[in-house]
């Protein structure tokens, strides 16, 4: 579960005995936290539910790695056990933004055909850095013609690069050009926003 999923809160639905009377353990400890039905419905479904402040709260008490069992009580001293599941609570940003650098070929903020190579479709290669917990950097191209979304790279120890084409930069359109980027852990959660290479091409 990260961030944008707990935003929205979550539900657990499972199975269990019609009306039979449940206890929820997390961790192995009885369950205090969130919407916990007493019973079973009649049809034997029921929902667990918790909000964003809730899952936050679940977070902060102990280790990423979560463990949800049901029990059900289906007469006196006749527990039926459900299996245990498994999930991960990290509701945790990269550490900062990632870095963009600026390639020399842009470093009079000016990109023009005669600044492409002799051989090959890419313009140029874009590069910079992300903290050690980043696993992919996500940029954003937006142009006077288009915009280019979610052009997602691979974060390699703290370093990354993608090269920009010449088709790109056409479907952008000629004019003012700029790239900002955001960085997501492993579970998806975002960085804050990046610096933003601008240039004209």
């Amino acid at each position: 579960i990260n961030r944008t999923e707990a935003d929205g809160g979550l539900s657990i639905t499972g199975l269990s005995s019609p009306g039979k009377a449940l206890t929820f353990k997390l961790d192995g400890s009885a369950l205090t936290v969130g919407t916990l039905p007493a019973n079973a419905a009649l049809d034997g479904t029921w929902t667990l539910s918790f909000t964003r402040a809730e899952l936050e709260a679940l977070a902060i008490a102990g280790v990423p790695l979560k463990t949800l069992q049901v029990i059900s009580l289906e007469s006196p001293g006749n527990e039926l056990l459900s299996d245990v599941v498994q999930f991960t609570i990290d509701l945790t940003a990269p550490a900062s933004a990632p870095v963009i650098g600026v390639p020399s070929v842009l470093s009079d903020n000016v990109f023009t055909t005669t600044d492409l190579p002799s051989t090959g479709t890419q313009a140029f290669l874009l590069s910079g850095t992300s903290t050690a917990d980043t696993a992919t950097v996500v940029l954003t191209l937006t142009g006077t013609a288009s915009t280019i979304p979610s052009v997602v790279v691979t974060s390699t120890a703290s370093n990354w690069s993608v090269p920009i084409t010449l088709a790109q930069l056409n479907a952008l359109g000629q004019g003012a050009l700029t790239v900002p980027a955001v960085g997501k852990t492993q579970e998806g959660n975002v960085s804050g926003a990046s610096n933003t290479l601008a240039f004209t091409f």
